[in-house]
């Protein structure tokens, strides 16, 4: 079930077809699959993304101002589950979004 609306986003409709990252929010989990962002872990993913609990309402505003927001605050983490060359290599169409991660 979709339950967080992320205000339509570039970066959302242009990952991979087979990209699954996980957003943590404190106590709630998220997973975006297909373009969407899906309450619930996701089994396996590419990428975890770990914010404060405050960040999750913030999402509307979209996913790189509150991303970028977090970093500049301290608030950001993120994990990588696969191999640096094998995510530049899924995700080498991503790369003009570089800044969205600060």
């Amino acid at each position: 079930q979709q339950v967080v609306t992320i205000k339509s986003s570039e970066i959302i409709s242009e990952l991979p077809s087979d990209a699954v990252i996980s957003l943590n929010f404190g106590q709630e989990d998220y997973a975006i699959k297909n373009n969407k962002i899906f309450k619930g872990k996701s089994s396996s993913s590419d990428l975890s993304i770990v914010l404060p609990e405050e960040y999750a309402f913030k999402l509307k505003n979209g996913l790189c101002e509150t991303i970028r927001e977090a970093n500049s605050n301290g608030d950001l983490s993120i994990e990588a589950h696969a191999s640096k060359a094998s995510l530049l290599w899924k995700y080498k169409s991503m790369l003009k979004y570089e800044d969205c991660l600060g």
